[in-house]
């Protein structure tokens, strides 16, 4: 892809965001500071806002080169914690998911803390999906992910693509699973295992 190319891209999803900010009204983002830990609230008028919790992060190592990270249950899927680019959020943790997957919300928020910017875009993607429809996104680069709560992973340059949905999920997909030896999910004890 040309630089003029990603350019126009970007004018065209800042231009996108932007109407998309103005329009969202009853959007709220805002962050807490305690002292003990960093919380952001997405806030789309929905009836509660959610609770994004942040980790700490060190490289893979432990028992068997394995780090378990504990997730959580909501309406059927599970939400594991993680970091963009050093934000906390919380990300659904989706094995059918090709890549991984952040709402324009989720993009405008980064981009206006000058966490992600022009270099980091990748071009446009068409992504299928489960119903078989085909979405045109936008692909970045994020810098950095990290997965995890006491213990965490850490991935570099991970691709992920913008859906211009303002609802969509945030899906941690197999674009960072493919990075380790194995992932496996003990339902019992809540918690994912990644081994290399």
């Amino acid at each position: 892809m040309t630089k003029r190319r990603k350019v126009y891209s970007l004018v065209v999803y800042i231009l996108l965001l932007g109407f998309i900010s103005l329009s969202l009204i009853s959007c709220q983002c805002s962050t807490e500071s305690n002292g003990d830990s960093d919380k952001i609230w997405f806030d789309f008028g929905t009836s509660s806002a959610e609770e994004i919790v942040g980790s700490s992060s060190y490289p893979l190592e432990g028992v068997n080169n394995q780090i378990e990270v504990p997730f959580e249950r909501q309406a059927g899927v599970k939400f594991v914690s993680v970091k963009l680019n050093g934000i906390p959020m919380e990300m659904i943790l989706d094995t059918g998911c090709s890549s991984t997957l952040i709402s324009v919300a989720e993009a405008n928020y980064l981009y206006s803390k000058g966490l992600i910017s022009e270099e980091d875009i990748i071009g446009e993607t068409y992504s299928q999906i489960a119903d078989g429809s085909l979405r045109v996104g936008l692909e970045i680069n994020l810098r950095e992910l990290e997965i995890g709560g006491e213990e965490a992973l850490t991935f570099q340059n991970v691709r992920a693509v913008i859906d211009k949905n303002v609802n969509a999920p945030l899906l941690l997909g197999n674009e960072v699973f493919d990075r380790v030896g194995s992932v496996t999910v003990d339902n019992d004890r809540d918690v994912v295992i990644f081994s290399k």
